[in-house]
């Protein structure tokens, strides 16, 4: 499917699956004239690295039939007229009149394809699995940089936080968001709950903020920021997903998240901005984001920090 003009409206093979393509002409990115053919074909070309980081969890995307030009929605549940050969993961939820969501199992190449025909450019994961709920594989470190603030300056604040995870014994791995900040993953065993996790990165949030309060802030009302790189603790909640490494985000010139090296974030000549047709590039980096899936880490070093903080919770 890579590299092959698609007609307005086929149907293809994968995986034994029929997969039916519709307008697939459709332009997504009017302005840099971006096709739902060409979204289907990234997806088809990232599939390998992508859903290893989507598959077994919750997953929600947002879609934009019209392009990014209209509005778009968020979607969890499948929609009733998705083909029986996709699985769903029944989750209860008492925000919905049927009780459930029907979230999609998002863990093969005909469910990705499919699901990018429906114009879905982004997938936001959970950060658990649904074999052990509530345990999350990774904590997050989400970094937003609020304006006179800039992309240099989340740099800046990651690398700090790269230096507190080394000095704990504990390896990072960042990506770009695709849009203005940087993400941070610090991969762990499954031991450590949603509490504990964002308890942790809350942390070393603070004390980020106590020794570069002008660089540094944890304020959740933005009017508070004041120019400062915000460190997202709560994206470390139950409730909460991330935009997945990989996707595309739904913004002008159709940039992805992408991994990033630690080296890449050091270099101020490295401009760390990938799009949509930068589908080699997103290859080549594939491999970077391996390690995130593999845990082998816990926050014993933290350990009496954490329970005395969730102690003052209770």
């Amino acid at each position: 499917m890579s590299g092959t003009r698609l007609s307005a409206t086929t149907t293809v093979i994968i995986e034994g699956k029929e997969v039916h393509l519709t307008h697939l002409d459709k332009l997504l990115w009017p302005a840099e004239g971006l096709r739902k053919a060409d979204l289907i074909s990234y997806y088809h070309t990232v599939a390998s690295y992508l859903l290893p980081h989507l598959a077994g969890r919750r997953v929600t995307v947002t879609r934009y039939p019209e392009g990014i030009d209209k509005d778009g929605f968020y979607q969890k549940h499948l929609p009733e007229y998705a083909p029986d050969w996709i699985r769903r993961y029944r989750v209860p939820s008492s925000d919905t009149q049927r009780g459930y969501i029907d979230y999609p199992a998002v863990d093969n190449l005909a469910t990705l394809v499919w699901l990018a025909n429906q114009a879905v450019i982004e997938f936001h994961p959970s950060l658990d699995r649904l074999d052990r709920p509530g345990y999350p594989d990774y904590a997050v470190f989400d970094l937003d940089p609020n304006p006179p603030a800039t992309f240099a300056d989340a740099r800046e604040v990651a690398l700090r936080i790269r230096d507190l995870l080394h000095r704990l014994g504990l390896r990072s791995y960042p990506k770009v968001s695709g849009a203005t900040g940087l993400h941070i993953y610090v991969p762990l065993d499954r031991v450590h709950t949603f509490a504990e996790t964002e308890g942790f990165v809350a942390y070393l949030g603070e004390l980020l903020v106590a020794h570069r309060p002008d660089l540094v802030t944890n304020e959740r009302l933005v009017a508070r920021r004041g120019g400062r790189v915000y460190v997202d603790h709560m994206q470390n909640r139950p409730e909460k997903t991330i935009t997945a490494v990989f996707s595309v985000r739904p913004l002008p010139s159709a940039p992805l998240s992408l991994p990033v090296t630690w080296d890449e974030l050091e270099s101020s000549h490295a401009s760390l901005k990938f799009s949509l047709a930068e589908r080699a590039e997103a290859v080549r980096r594939g491999p970077l984001f391996d390690p995130v899936l593999q845990g082998g880490q816990d926050l014993k070093p933290l350990a009496d920090v954490l329970a005395e903080r969730l102690k003052r919770r209770r």
